[in-house]
């Protein structure tokens, strides 16, 4: 606990049990009012938040009244609104906020804990400090309880009369057994699949950019059900406290829709409601036969700008040469293959499918070779090397990645192909596989609700020597209407 919140609770303590005894020791008139007074500071100190030191950050955990249809677990999303988590049938709602060591903060895995001084210096994890928190708060309604049994005896005439020590215990026990009873309800009504609702400008980010973030299934009354709330939130206040958020370049990238228009949609909604998109990607596997038709059944899915956001893609090996030139001349793309784009700063070059114009082929092991020494032949060339590479199996940046690596230049590349989200580093080589958008199909997702759309959103920062600071990645669950957004700062 914060220095902060023990001064605060020391306060607290005072109030609550060092001024009753002493005016009553001096003025025992004055008694029933200092106990009335501490029965009101107890019923504030009740609903304020409490602070702890944990090594996700600094976690705090308040009551508020709820509804009548029962209780929510709050996650507040700063500016943009809050999650509620509909999880019990009492009607009080439990508010969880964390912020988060920034120097300490690494998303996705166990965040290792804040040091100073060479020492670890937090003593609770997200558990033991929420046990701590209902503790301490059943013992403060145990003594408003007791408050009002004093009072009701007209407490102060005569100090030591069995009436007044008769009620103080019953207001004492009968407090407990509420305290402990809405705790005892709360877990026999707990909801291990809570329902969401998002409140605030997030209810309208969530269907694009859900900055927000979804607690995962498989809810259980135990440590990991707390630390799981934790855990959202550490997610939640990483995101909202990362310096990359101020970058000066967004890029989203996209791979292997494969004729899916919900994915494509799903684009245009993150550029929208992100609102800090400079340009997108798209890694090849855009359509599914390579006929222009399969193309067309996009035409209608981004309707941003284009003159002001670009899209820039490169052919995988479902594209043909009839729906590259509707890629183009219809849907208004731009194909990277034999030149560089620029946006703020930062440059991209591209290089297609071995048999990107040969639509459902996959190329050969020499195809792929070949299109590496391609590739590596017009890094070369560059006077200045890109920020970016595109390719849609990472097989062809192969030369290009030992390149950059013996050079130990920086450099990200952009791949699809293999339907796998993930984000590596390779020396100074970061290696960005968008997985897919869409490519599974609406059989798939039908089957498995679950099955994900995935997104990667890279972040550049500001100036003319742009670099890498984080990568997003978003995941959307088909049908399950779920989102999972994680970040990963780059040093």
């Amino acid at each position: 606990m914060h220095s902060f919140a023990k001064r605060r609770f020391g306060a607290a303590l005072t109030w609550l049990l060092i001024v009753p005894v002493w005016v009553c020791y001096k003025k025992k008139a004055f008694f029933r009012g200092a106990i009335l007074l501490s029965a009101v500071v107890a019923g504030f100190v009740l609903v304020a938040p409490m602070n702890f030191a944990i090594r996700e950050g600094d976690l705090s955990f308040q009551l508020a009244k709820g509804s009548l249809d029962g209780g929510r677990t709050q996650i507040p999303l700063g500016p943009i609104g809050w999650i509620n988590l509909k999880t019990h049938a009492v009607p009080i709602n439990l508010k969880v906020n964390l912020v988060v060591d920034r120097k300490t903060l690494t998303t996705g895995q166990d965040l290792p804990g804040r040091w100073q001084s060479g020492v670890k210096r937090f003593s609770y994890d997200a558990p033991s400090a929420f046990w701590v928190f209902i503790g301490f708060r059943i013992a403060l309604i145990a003594w408003i309880g007791t408050c009002l049994g004093i009072i009701v005896s007209n407490g102060g005439r005569s100090w030591w009369n069995k009436r007044l020590l008769r009620n103080a215990a019953i207001g004492f026990i009968s407090f407990s057994l509420l305290a402990g009873g809405l705790v005892v309800i709360s877990y026999l009504t707990l909801d291990r699949n809570p329902k969401k609702e998002y409140i605030g400008v997030v209810k309208d980010l969530r269907k694009g950019f859900a900055a927000a973030m979804v607690i995962g299934n498989g809810w259980s009354f135990d440590k990991n059900y707390l630390q799981n709330i934790v855990d959202g939130a550490a997610v939640v206040a990483g995101q909202l406290s990362q310096p990359s958020i101020d970058t000066g370049t967004s890029i989203l990238c996209a791979s292997d829709f494969q004729g899916n228009a919900a994915g494509m949609k799903l684009v245009d909604g993150i550029v929208k409601a992100k609102g800090n998109i400079s340009a997108v990607i798209l890694a090849g596997d855009i359509v599914q036969t390579g006929q222009a038709l399969d193309t067309y059944m996009l035409r209608n899915s981004l309707t941003f700008d284009k003159t002001k956001i670009p899209v820039w893609y490169i052919d995988g090996n479902h594209e043909d040469q009839s729906s590259d030139q509707a890629l183009r001349k219809a849907l208004g793309y731009k194909r990277l293959d034999n030149q560089t784009m620029t946006v703020n700063g930062v440059t991209i070059t591209g290089q297609s499918d071995p048999d990107g114009l040969d639509s459902g082929f996959e190329p050969t092991p020499e195809e792929l070779a070949n299109s590496s020494a391609e590739l590596l032949r017009k890094w070369n060339n560059f006077a200045t090397p890109p920020d970016i590479v595109v390719v849609h199996e990472i097989a062809q940046a192969k030369g290009v990645i030992e390149a950059a690596k013996a050079a130990n230049q920086p450099l990200t590349v952009v791949y699809g192909h293999d339907h796998l989200v993930k984000h590596s580093a390779d020396g100074s080589v970061n290696l960005i596989d968008c997985g897919t958008s869409g490519a599974w199909g609406f059989e798939k997702i039908s089957a498995n609700p679950s099955t994900a759309y995935t997104f990667q959103i890279l972040d550049f920062s500001s100036g003319p020597n742009p670099m890498l600071t984080g990568v997003w990645t978003l995941e959307f669950y088909g049908l399950d209407d779920g989102t999972s957004i994680r970040y990963f700062p780059i040093n």
